[in-house]
């Protein structure tokens, strides 16, 4: 196979992972783990439609048995609790529009050039997420007086030696009225 051929396979096997996880006309950035960029079209659209929504995976996607999941808060706390989605689930529900960014969107325009996905415009996204408010969650544990910060881990887990992908979010920012568990 010379490199033509094989440049052609590699691109008609990203198209099809693309649509087989129902993400039609996506920019491929990546197959393994999935990186999926939304066109310019998609900006047409108040909303960001689901199917055109971007896809940004440091890890590969961890298998989650729902039944089994747990959020655990822990930390500066009265109480550390630990609840199952359906104990979320009955929290108040609330709903907001907003925008989701990548932090690398648009590094593909770089001078000089920067090391990572080559985002360029579509790793962006509007979109009204339901939910229930973060600060009701933290509420039910009691949060003390002291912590400035949360930290926040998923249940992927790095490849190798790279270290657990996590973030931390500003306590004020945490019990905002808009943050929530989506």
């Amino acid at each position: 196979m010379n490199r033509r051929h094989f440049l052609g396979a590699l691109a008609a096997s990203s198209f099809l992972h693309a649509r087989e996880n129902g993400k039609r006309g996506m920019i491929v950035r990546s197959t393994r783990p999935e990186d999926l960029e939304m066109p310019l079209d998609g900006f047409l659209e108040e909303i960001t439609p689901i199917e055109r929504f971007f896809v940004r995976t440091h890890d590969y996607a961890p298998a989650v048995d729902l039944q089994q999941w747990r959020l655990k808060v822990a930390g500066s706390v009265q109480k550390a609790i630990s609840l199952s989605l359906d104990d979320i689930k009955g929290l108040p529900k609330t709903e907001v529009t907003a925008v989701l960014e990548c932090a690398g969107n648009g590094r593909s325009l770089y001078e000089p050039p920067v090391p990572g996905i080559q985002w360029a415009y579509g790793s962006v996204g509007n979109a009204r997420w339901a939910g229930t408010r973060l600060s009701a969650v933290l509420a039910k544990a009691g949060i003390k007086d002291t912590p400035v910060e949360t930290l926040f881990a998923g249940a992927d887990r790095a490849p190798g030696s790279m270290p657990a992908f996590q973030r931390a979010m500003p306590l004020a920012k945490a019990l905002h009225l808009d943050t929530i568990v989506a």
